[in-house]
């Protein structure tokens, strides 16, 4: 099942925010594009920002290029994954190399004119070993310094991008760090919990499962992402809490 944004999720206003600075004046901010990180707990919801947020760019015309779901297999090489999501025919020598520009695949885009990048799970690129970790650091930062003024957004783990986000604020780049809080046990809770199981198609209140919000809360420490697997779980009869 497609899963929706709901407007009443705790991270609205997050999203509100990347929205912000997606439709932002680029007059506003200097020579380099920004490099916003969207950081929280495990579960906290980041990836669901991330599409939600890709999604506005493609109804506003906004040329983004998302890089989608974590790295495939054992490849954390971000420019790699950056190569590939241009869905153009990569050349073996030119994918694999550990240059950080290829002139053909920088020529694509240029010619795109890309306004913002979306990476999801950016964590996974930086707990792996020391020299990949480097690399992709340097791309990140390459992917800022473009004419078009492009802005970088990460999403992910708050411990493994926030040593990521000092660094580059260290290296001159214009950093924005957005925090993705749980939710308290309110009747905003209730609310986003209630349009969760509205999701799913039962046949008749009779077949509706009996959801404890309260201990659902308590089992998610109101973490948005953890919320809506703790639902999805007890709307398919797979556990029970």
């Amino acid at each position: 099942m497609r899963q929706l944004w709901l407007d009443c999720s705790g991270n609205q206003s997050v999203l509100r925010e990347c929205q912000a600075l997606l439709d932002g004046d680029t007059a506003n901010y200097g020579a380099q594009g920004r490099l916003i990180f969207v950081m929280g707990a495990p579960r906290a919801g980041a990836s669901a920002i991330a599409k939600a947020l890709n999604a506005v760019a493609v109804r506003q015309d906004v040329r983004s290029l998302a890089l989608g779901e974590a790295p495939w297999g054992t490849n954390v090489n971000l420019r790699n994954h950056h190569l590939r999501s241009l869905q153009v025919p990569l050349l073996p020598d030119e994918f694999w190399s550990n240059e950080l520009s290829s002139r053909p695949y920088e020529a694509v885009v240029a010619l795109r004119g890309y306004q913002a990048v979306l990476i999801d799970d950016g964590h996974d690129y930086f707990r792996c070993n020391k020299s990949v970790a480097r690399r992709n650091f340097d791309r990140i930062l390459q992917l800022t310094e473009f004419g078009a003024k492009r802005q970088v957004f990460m999403f992910g783990l708050h411990d493994i991008l926030e040593p990521v986000a000092i660094k580059a604020a260290n290296a001159g780049i214009e950093v924005v760090r957005l925090a993705l809080s749980p939710m308290p046990n309110d009747e905003q809770y209730y609310n986003f919990v209630n349009r969760l199981i509205s999701r799913y198609p039962f046949s008749s209140d009779m077949d509706r499962p009996f959801v404890d919000i309260g201990l659902v809360h308590r089992f998610s420490k109101g973490r948005v992402g953890l919320t809506a697997d703790v639902v999805r779980d007890i709307c398919s009869g797979l556990v029970l809490i």
